[in-house]
Formats: C-alpha cells, sequence, structure tokens
C-alpha cells in the first residue's frame, strides 16, 4: 500500500446513502477510527461497557446527509486555517475545520485521558494533518497552482510533529516527505538536497535506541 493510501479517503461523503442513525453508533465508529483501532465487531459493539461507546454522545436520531455536508465544509475550511499546527498552544474551542460531530468524538476520546486538555491538541492536530493531506491528494498538480505547492510545503513543515506526537513512524514520515516534495520540487539536485535536510529534521527526533535498530 502507498504511504498515501493510508490518508486517503476511499469514498466521498456526498455518496452517503440518505439514511437515519443513531448518534451515537456514528460517534463510537468515528471514536475508533480517530483512536486508530480496528473496526468492532457486532459482538463487541453489543457491550454496553465499551470504552469508545462511552464516549459518545447520547442516542439521538439525526440525518447522516445533514452531518456530511457539515463535515465537508469543515474539510474546506482547513484551507483558510493560519493556525500553526506545530504549535505548544492548547485547543479548548472548536476549529472552523472540525465539524460539530467530530469535536463530540474528540473531546469523548481526550476525556479518557490522563490529561485531556493536551490529547484534545493532539487529537485535533492530528485530524488536521489527515484533512490537509486528503485535500492535497484532490488538487490537480500543476505548475500554476500555488494551493496544492503550499498545502504541500505546510505538510512537511509539520510531519516532524506527527512522528513527535507518535501519529506516524519514521518510515512513514520519511515516505510522505519524498512523495511530497516530489510534486513540489523539478530541479533533481535540489530535490535531493530537500529531501536529505527533511530526513536530518526527522533524526533529530529519534531516540539513541530506535536510531542504533535502524
Amino acid at each position: 500500500m502507498d504511504i498515501t493510501d493510508k490518508y486517503r479517503g476511499t469514498t466521498s461523503p456526498r455518496n452517503s446513502l440518505v439514511i437515519t442513525l443513531t448518534a451515537s453508533a456514528i460517534l463510537a465508529f468515528f471514536a475508533m477510527i480517530i483512536r486508530g483501532d480496528d473496526l468492532p465487531t457486532p459482538e463487541a459493539t453489543a457491550h454496553t461497557d465499551n470504552p469508545v461507546r462511552s464516549a459518545a454522545a447520547p442516542a439521538q436520531s439525526f440525518d447522516i446527509t445533514a452531518a456530511s455536508i457539515q463535515k465537508i465544509n469543515a474539510d474546506q475550511a482547513v484551507l483558510q486555517t493560519t493556525e500553526n499546527a506545530t504549535s505548544d498552544k492548547l485547543i479548548t474551542a472548536k476549529p472552523d475545520y472540525v465539524s460539530d460531530i467530530e469535536w463530540q468524538v474528540l473531546q469523548g476520546v481526550a476525556q479518557q485521558h490522563a490529561e485531556p486538555d493536551k490529547e484534545l491538541t493532539r487529537l485535533v492536530n492530528k485530524l488536521r494533518f489527515t484533512k490537509e493531506l486528503e485535500l492535497w491528494h484532490t488538487m490537480e498538480a500543476s505548475a500554476g497552482n500555488t494551493r496544492h505547492t503550499a498545502l504541500a510545503n505546510r505538510l512537511i513543515h509539520e510531519i516532524p510533529e506527527r512522528v513527535a506526537s507518535k501519529d506516524m513512524d519514521v518510515f512513514e514520515a520519511r515516505k510522505l516527505q519524498e512523495i511530497l516534495l516530489e510534486a513540489t520540487i523539478n530541479d533533481p539536485d535540489v530535490l535531493h538536497q530537500r529531501i536529505d535536510s527533511e530526513a536530518r529534521r526527522l533524526m533529530l527526533l529519534i531516540t539513541p535506541t530506535e536510531s542504533t535498530s535502524q
């Protein structure tokens, strides 16, 4: 699997079936994705003591199409944000690029952590990075597409933070760096120099044990 496939959505929210589901089921499913867990089996979701289910909001009926539209709007808002995703500043209010349902899930998952404020900030930044990468994939790569290049540079800048937060290992990070750099730099010499430079940034994050094992 290509490293970028890990973050690319396989289906568009606009193609979702117009059905009515319970909010708790949607929130529980989304929480599993945020936490990186395997999808639950029917037997597992049947138990009421499931920690992911307990993080979800009380059951209520809603139209998944409305939630999908709100998520699409939130996803697009990530392009307008000027916030520094690598900042140590805690995120305490819902950013525009996070939908209401996403915010509920992130808060619920963070509350199970020993330091909920820091965990909420990490999860929001992780979600932001994922949305940025997904948007980058949907943009047309061309010499005149400045947004495509600017978003790639933003992602490259944020990759070390994702490694430091243990959302991505060094191997994945280096592969993603190369993909983004190859899409934005045409000169082979400049490309190789930049790849080496970004690799050195990542090496500063590796502990002595990890560096000697590679």
